[in-house]
């Protein structure tokens, strides 16, 4: 069988092999991830074995000696002790607790300073033999604030002891008054130091497998127990992390923000290895387990290895099963290529090879056979939309024909006045327009309408309207029995349901008054000559079209020299960006304040061009038209 790298059967073989690729090499995946799993599980359930073994004894140690220190509080809080009474109280305690506890270092007692600033501080312990010291400005020290600031008992990280030259822990609880109102009243702290090298004994004694060994974190991070007695309270991680591991500050992390947990990487001092960690009852420390991690890698690198050579077998019988079953399938395909090239140079007639059987292929060649006929049908059918679009085109050239571009091509140019509109359709032909004449010498008529609805049934209306309002208003009769007889034609036999918002005025070039009628149009707006903007007051009445019968009210404005008139459609007012959001009343108002003392022609243009900055690239839904007059006077 001669192979052909171009055709579809290697090309079909080729995805189908990509595609129990992507399927083997995830199910290896999955299946290492479940090897890992389980051998975490197994390493979690030891490290979870040791520290119960270990760590609950150590724990029930600090516990044993926070318990002194609660028991004294709540001796004190009862009025059992006194200060007289510490003097004999303290030593006796001391004994009797190192001798329960020989890990006791110190304890001690510290009052609140008075308010003459007198202390009052006991403390005894190893090595002043059953005597009592007494300590300043103890009110300062980390442990008294933050026994206030907290106001309970908690551990504190180790430090160096005055009295015993080595490590120890403390553990200080705040004892408090309580007042006639049932209020406490801070008194003071008492505290007990115990030596913490037992830990190292403790932690050093656990057997781990495999040369593993355990470690303890104080809450700071800082090691109180492990292998390496240079680090013990001397390193903690964040040093680590800077001299030796950047590494360290995620684990760090990790048992700062986790009860417990299992994590595979490096130890401390660079080797990989798997390292379980879990909290102390001790505020903030940590116990530690850690396995050398050589064991683990090498059976995950086993089951790769097994995983792929199964993998490469499969590969090998797919290539064989894939390159038959394709070779089989595309045999009719080809022969349905050619019948496709034939179609493509404009042979319709072409027969369609007939394809036994009712799977996909012998679909497809019935397809081929619909296609060929849709083809010759659609042929005919865009040689008729292109008739279509050729006379919508027409159409919009003979619309916008029909409305005059300047007051020039309606001989209405007067000193008195400057004129000038702007209309953009939606679609080929639209529903929008703007008309001006003379009804006399020294009166100007103007007006904007927007038809319901876009497209040819909407231009249709639009022209009907444009011509009844001008030639009735024409015929002599005034603004508001121009609207009412036009209503009344158009309205009769509507019955699509269409209308017209219309805004007319008569501007009187002699004084400036505009006589006008609105039928559900939006206001214009106005540009007074001292470059304040406000719209018109202007009631709207019902739209014209929409039942007979409506009657509407003359209603009047003033026009001072200088003042301009901006009237437009609801497509500039609600031109929308790719947000949504609308151009709106308010940013015209502003636009039209920033045109200054720009003519009439240029409010136009520049209106529209903030309407363009504000949409952008968001396609236009309305149709856009303006008109703006300028009263001159004189």
């Amino acid at each position: 069988m001669k192979l052909n790298f171009h055709s579809l059967a290697f090309k079909q073989t080729v995805l189908i092999l990509l595609g129990i690729t992507v399927i083997f090499v995830a199910m290896i995946f999955m299946l290492q991830q479940q090897v890992s799993s389980r051998m975490s599980e197994l390493i979690m359930a030891r490290g979870q074995e040791i520290s119960e073994k270990h760590v609950s004894s150590i724990d029930n140690i600090f516990e044993d000696n926070a318990a002194v220190v609660k028991n004294i509080v709540a001796m004190l809080e009862r009025g059992d002790l006194s200060k007289k009474d510490i003097e004999e109280f303290l030593p006796v305690e001391y004994v009797r607790t190192h001798e329960k506890n020989p890990i006791a270092s110190a304890l001690f007692i510290a009052y609140e300073p008075e308010r003459n600033g007198r202390e009052f501080m006991r403390i005894t312990g190893h090595g002043l033999e059953g005597k009592l010291m007494e300590v300043k400005d103890y009110h300062e020290m980390p442990w008294y604030k933050q026994s206030i600031e907290t106001g309970k008992g908690q551990w504190y990280e180790p430090f160096i002891g005055v009295y015993a030259d080595q490590p120890v822990a403390l553990y200080a609880m705040p004892f408090y008054q309580t007042l006639p109102d049932g209020s406490k009243k801070f008194k003071g702290v008492v505290g007990l130091d115990i030596f913490v090298s037992f830990l190292r004994d403790a932690v050093s004694s656990i057997h781990i497998d495999n040369s593993g060994y355990a470690f303890i974190l104080s809450a700071e991070s800082r090691f109180v127990a492990h292998p390496r007695d240079e680090w013990v309270f001397k390193e903690s991680l964040h040093s680590l992390a800077k001299g030796h591991e950047a590494g360290l500050s995620a684990f760090e992390s990790a048992v700062r923000d986790l009860r417990s947990g299992l994590l595979l990487g490096k130890t401390f001092s660079g080797e990989k290895a798997c390292i379980y960690f879990s909290h102390m009852k001790v505020d903030g420390w940590i116990f530690g387990v850690v396995w050398p991690a050589d064991e683990f890698f090498a059976k995950q690198r086993k089951m790769a290895s097994v995983l792929g050579l199964l993998g490469l077998a499969s590969y090998i019988m797919m290539i064989v099963l894939v390159l038959v079953i394709s070779s089989r399938v595309t045999r009719p395909l080809k022969a349905l290529a050619g019948v496709a090239k034939r179609l493509g140079q404009g042979d319709f007639d072409v027969e369609i090879p007939p394809v036994d059987g009712k799977d996909e292929i012998a679909e497809f060649a019935d397809a081929f056979g619909r296609m060929r006929d849709s083809l010759k049908e659609n042929i005919e059918k865009q040689k008729g939309a292109e008739r279509v679009a050729s006379e919508l085109e027409m159409a919009r050239k003979i619309q916008l024909g029909l409305l005059a571009r300047s007051d020039d091509d309606e001989g209405v140019k007067d000193a008195r006045h400057l004129l000038s509109p702007f209309i953009l359709p939606a679609k080929a032909v639209g529903g929008d327009f703007y008309d001006f004449c003379k009804v006399d010498n020294d009166r100007l008529a103007f007006l904007i309408a927007d038809v319901s609805g876009k497209g040819v049934p909407a231009a249709l209306l639009m022209m009907s309207a444009r011509s009844m309002l001008k030639s009735v208003l024409l015929a002599g009769t005034s603004v508001v029995d121009t609207f009412n007889v036009v209503n009344d034609r158009l309205a009769f036999r509507n019955y699509l349901n269409m209308f017209v918002t219309v805004w007319m005025g008569v501007l009187d070039l002699r004084t400036g008054e505009v006589e006008f009628v609105c039928a559900g149009h939006n206001p214009p707006a106005i540009r007074r000559a001292d470059g304040t903007v406000e719209f018109a007051k202007s009631k709207p009445g019902l739209v014209i079209a929409a039942m007979e019968g409506t009657r509407y009210k003359r209603q009047t404005l003033k026009l001072n020299p200088g003042d301009t008139i901006f009237l437009y459609t609801d497509g500039v007012t609600e031109a929308t960006d790719a947000n949504e959001n609308l151009f709106g009343d308010e940013r015209l108002l502003k636009t039209l304040r920033d045109a200054g003392n720009r003519e009439p022609a240029e409010i136009c243009s520049f209106v529209k061009s903030k309407i363009d900055e504000f949409v952008g690239d968001a396609p236009q839904f309305d149709d856009i038209t303006m008109l703006a007059l300028k009263f001159v006077g004189g």
